[in-house]
């Protein structure tokens, strides 16, 4: 019985033993267990507090984003406006301009073609001059070959008086002589006065070069034709003023 009671003694102190060694081996792996615990806790809060940062980082990246949007939403709706003015703008200062530009076409047209009706009145005044001269010119031409006509019939008369001798020869010969000298004061006359009229168809002729000098004519080919009836005109005169005899031509 005793050495019964002692094994059963000796195994209870036994298993008590053990139970006592994994009791410590427990309770160390408690320890370490918590340890653990804790330091996965503070992994997990300090990972926790990084996240709640990189979620505060991400709704103010949210928020900047949507402001970025909005910012960008609006330059675009303002550049568009603005472009709608622009070419608003555009649009009218073109027609405008296009006002301006006809406006100006029409002035300068009307300018022109009122200088060009009053140049051409100026070109007939001169051509209405140039013929009324013409024709002054071809009276005093006919006159004086009418003149210079009855001149040579007068020195014809003279000559043939000169070899007849009459009694009355010197009688007769003053009164030829004397309508000899009032033929020749008449032909001075009609040539001085040929010679003026050659001096205003020079004055005429140059108003006229001055004046084509300063427009251009559509129809200044044909209008060149009187400078050159002027410049005929006064190679005569020139001609007739030298050689008088030349009007029996």
């Amino acid at each position: 019985m005793l050495q019964r009671q002692e094994s059963a003694d000796t195994v209870l102190k036994n298993q008590l033993r053990e139970a006592s060694a994994k009791s410590e081996h427990l309770m160390y792996d408690v320890q370490t267990l918590k340890m653990d615990n804790a330091d996965i806790r503070g992994k997990f809060n300090a990972l926790e507090k990084d996240n709640d940062e990189l979620n505060s980082k991400h709704s103010s990246l949210i928020k900047c984003h949507q402001e970025i949007i909005a910012k960008k939403n609006e330059t675009i709706f303002q550049c568009q406006r603005a472009i709608t003015e622009l070419e608003c703008m555009v649009n009218r200062l073109k027609a405008q301009s296009e006002d301006k530009t006809r406006q100006a076409t029409a002035e300068v047209a009307l300018k022109y073609e009122t200088r060009n009706s009053e140049l051409q009145q100026k070109v007939d005044q001169i051509t209405s001059s140039l013929d009324k001269e013409k024709a002054t010119c071809e009276k005093y031409r006919v006159e004086l070959k009418e003149s210079l006509k009855r001149q040579i019939e007068i020195l014809d008369k003279h000559q043939k008086f000169k070899f007849r001798p009459n009694s009355d020869t010197n009688v007769r010969l003053n009164q030829p002589n004397t309508a000899l000298d009032e033929t020749t004061k008449a032909l001075h006359h009609l040539q001085q006065e040929y010679i003026d009229l050659g001096k205003r168809h020079s004055d005429i002729s140059s108003e006229y070069r001055e004046l084509l000098k300063t427009t251009e004519l559509s129809s200044s080919a044909t209008l060149k034709e009187i400078p050159d009836q002027c410049s005929v005109h006064l190679l005569t005169y020139q001609s007739i003023y030298e050689d008088p005899s030349i009007i029996l031509i």
